[in-house]
């Protein structure tokens, strides 16, 4: 995989980043992390191939919901995921959205 660029994304009406990187720093164990200070989602180049989207959604639901805990998060990414796999499928993978 090549070097993906990182991306600025505007959530609550903040300017955040999201990154493609090694490891997440200081949570070895993790796919993704949104990190609040620095306003920016981290995801773990390793999940990309498994479970790329999923994570992506999990950080972004985090960075847009902070109010939200872990389950309802998860509760989320799943309704998403089979929404977007199932979309991804019946339209022969187009994924077309428009900002």
């Amino acid at each position: 995989m090549s070097a993906i660029p990182t991306k600025r994304i505007m959530l609550n009406g903040r300017w955040w980043r999201i990154k493609i990187v090694p490891r997440i720093p200081d949570k070895d164990r993790l796919d993704g992390c949104a990190n609040f200070t620095e306003r920016t989602i981290y995801i773990r180049k390793g999940a990309v191939k498994t479970n790329g989207f999923g994570v992506l959604g999990h950080e972004l639901l985090h960075a847009l919901f902070p109010h939200h805990d872990e389950q309802n998060v998860l509760a989320c990414e799943k309704a998403f995921c089979e929404a977007f796999v199932w979309f991804s499928k019946a339209t022969g993978g187009q994924l077309n959205a428009q900002p």
